[in-house]
């Protein structure tokens, strides 16, 4: 029997490149971004990449070349060197100072990575003998199935964490866009800006204020006790959030100015109403 399970890990790792993200810009603390950022960099960026050129030379033909040949100890070079970076970076990994947010999945990624480099270390070995041991083989499954769960438990925790950290209430709020020009309506919409991402902060709902004809100075300096033309709360769930809200005002008249605002609310509260933006029906 020869062993070839990293093939396997290897298809795990692949499978986690879009799940294991870096945090956004609105992570609260920026110990926390750091965090995530060298995980990404050291996870993504070296250990997907390397153990799938890891993969592809153990499919190569040298694998079952005779190991006193010049062909197998040139193969085991490459094997090996790819190997070093590999556990490199898993070293690097341990050795990062968690974030406030992350101090239950970093213990669990201590362990996982701790478990990624004796499997590594241990097929050097194996891979050094004059042949193949079936003792060998029999380690390595039973660390691949140790390090196919640490992986999985680190994941969860990680994912999770990773929501917690990058959550806050909003402090601004989407653009508004104007659209419906010529169909008598008019559409309002909501988009995401550079310090403003519906789905990174959970938003649930957005309350839209909109005035009608309404001297702006007035709003402005005193925006509770001005009565809107139309008031409106589109409440957002896991389910709609990514489609977020649009409103359609009806039977419009040329000439009419609609004056809108917009407040952004989470779980952990209510941002600032947004700045007052305004169209004229043409």
């Amino acid at each position: 029997m020869k062993f070839r399970n990293m093939k396997t890990i290897g298809v795990l790792l692949v499978l986690l490149v879009n799940l294991v993200a870096s945090q956004s810009a609105l992570a609260v603390n920026p110990q926390d971004t750091l965090y995530s950022t060298n995980i990404d960099k050291y996870y993504n960026s070296v250990i997907v990449v390397e153990v799938a050129k890891y993969n592809k030379l153990l499919e190569q033909p040298a694998y079952n070349a005779a190991r006193t040949s010049a062909k197998y100890k040139a193969w085991v070079k490459k094997v090996n060197s790819s190997g070093s970076k590999i556990s490199s970076a898993y070293s690097k990994l341990a050795a990062l100072t968690a974030g406030p947010s992350y101090t239950k999945s970093d213990a669990l990624l201590k362990t996982y990575s701790a478990s990624s480099l004796n499997f590594y270390a241990t097929y050097k070995k194996a891979l050094a003998k004059k042949k193949v041991m079936e003792a060998d083989n029999t380690l390595l499954n039973d660390i691949s199935v140790q390090i196919d769960a640490y992986m999985n438990a680190w994941l969860i925790s990680y994912e999770q964490e990773s929501i917690g950290a990058n959550f806050s209430a909003p402090t601004t709020t989407p653009n508004i866009v104007f659209t419906g020009a010529g169909t008598g309506n008019l559409i309002i919409t909501l988009e995401d800006k550079a310090d403003f991402n519906q789905m990174a902060l959970t938003i649930t709902s957005y309350k839209l204020r909109v005035f009608r004809n309404t001297d702006i100075v007035k709003l402005v300096e005193n925006f509770d006790s001005q009565v809107p033309f139309w008031d409106s709360t589109c409440e957002l769930s896991d389910s709609n959030r990514k489609e977020g809200c649009r409103w359609t005002i009806e039977e419009v008249t040329s000439g009419d100015v609609y004056i809108v605002r917009v407040q952004a609310s989470n779980s952990l509260g209510s941002g600032p109403w947004g700045a007052f933006t305004q169209t004229r029906i043409q």
